[in-house]
């Protein structure tokens, strides 16, 4: 597998009632690590602000996954290059 879509979307989330919705947003069975391993080198994320615009936190439609921003791309940078695509922001 070269990418993943939702690639966070098996972790931890925010809040209690997230974890109802998962399984309607949930396209991913492995953890970040474990896609990583298996080879994975193509990854989407969505990112948001939260917390009165303060803090940036990733997000799938209404899920919001516990992860910090800053060291899951440092993990990534160290199998693969980083591309922000700016005009997918709404």
């Amino acid at each position: 597998m070269i990418g993943s879509r939702a690639s966070l979307c098996c972790h931890k989330v925010t809040k209690w009632w997230m974890k109802l919705l998962r399984p309607l947003y949930k396209c991913q069975k492995l953890t970040l690590d474990e896609q990583l391993k298996a080879g994975v080198r193509l990854f989407d994320f969505t990112l948001k602000l939260t917390k009165g615009d303060k803090i940036m936190c990733f997000c799938q439609g209404l899920l919001e996954f516990e992860d910090s921003v800053r060291k899951t791309f440092y993990k990534l940078n160290k199998y693969c290059f980083i591309f922000i695509n700016k005009t997918q922001s709404i």
